[in-house]
């Protein structure tokens, strides 16, 4: 799945490895953020108040919920 990036917070804009208006590949949701390949090449977790998303769930994800215990 494919996410553009519309928002980084001002205080974070010099160290963060995305640019507002770029689409980057998805390769994962997990603690309630975005897994995205970054500018570096580095699969990091995002918010997901910082992308849209380009399409839809790709249909071969597969859903894995752990116990928190």
């Amino acid at each position: 799945m494919y996410l553009k990036c519309i928002y980084v917070p001002k205080k974070l804009v010099p160290h963060q490895r995305v640019k507002i208006g770029k689409a980057y590949l998805c390769v994962g949701i997990e603690y309630g953020g975005y897994r995205i390949g970054n500018e570096d090449g580095e699969p990091a977790l995002y918010s997901t108040k910082w992308f849209e998303r380009m399409d839809r769930h790709p249909t071969n994800w597969i859903k894995t919920e752990y116990d928190d215990g």
